[in-house]
């Protein structure tokens, strides 16, 4: 849809171009030291070129991802991938591969193939996926954030997007949604694990 935009509607190219200005100064998206100096090139205000600086940024890596910065885990992780401990800060970017979860010094991914269901309290910010970390055993990936409402949203709009490029994926059932008295769960439909009831 972005594409037919650059090419017919003036209002949302420059809409676009401002967001990808953000997330290029943002450190969201990180271009080559030469794909930098075509972007330089391209905001040039005595000629920009909006266009091209939009479908450059398109390229990048997490381009279409959503950033959530400043998550708080609410519990330990230990897995032989990655360790994380409770009250540490986690920027999470959620992207049609999966889960990035940038910590201070390390980086983790999640496929979406990994993760067998995700929540959100009722009340408070609290989001917890379960995430099949190893060959054995299930973690709870359990995290504060204000945004955890639009996280959950983010990520259903996400499996929808997927589901509509691969015929083959299960489709989404009201009965794959649990709610209890203190919170609402979805089962992934991705997960490699799952079987349709």
């Amino acid at each position: 849809m972005e594409k037919t935009l650059l090419v017919c509607d003036m209002a949302a190219v420059y809409l676009l171009y401002k967001h990808s200005l953000y997330l290029v100064k943002q450190g969201i998206l990180h271009p080559t030291s030469e794909q930098l100096n075509q972007l330089e090139e391209y905001e040039n205000p005595a000629f920009p070129l909006e266009n091209q600086y939009v479908s450059l940024c398109q390229k990048l890596d997490h381009y279409n991802s959503v950033c959530f910065q400043g998550c708080v885990l609410t519990q330990d992780i230990v897995s032989p991938q990655i360790q994380m401990h409770k009250g540490e800060k986690v920027d999470m970017l959620v992207t049609l591969n999966g889960l990035e979860l940038q910590l201070e010094n390390n980086t983790c991914y999640i496929r979406w193939q990994d993760i067998k269901a995700w929540s959100k309290s009722h009340t408070g910010t609290n989001a917890s996926l379960t995430v099949h970390m190893d060959s054995d055993m299930c973690n709870l990936l359990s995290i504060d954030t204000k945004q955890s409402s639009y996280l959950i949203d983010v990520i259903l709009e996400i499996i929808t997007v997927l589901q509509k490029e691969d015929s083959t994926v299960a489709s989404f059932y009201a009965d794959m949604i649990h709610v209890t008295d203190k919170m609402k769960i979805w089962d992934n439909v991705l997960y490699n694990g799952y079987k349709p009831s």
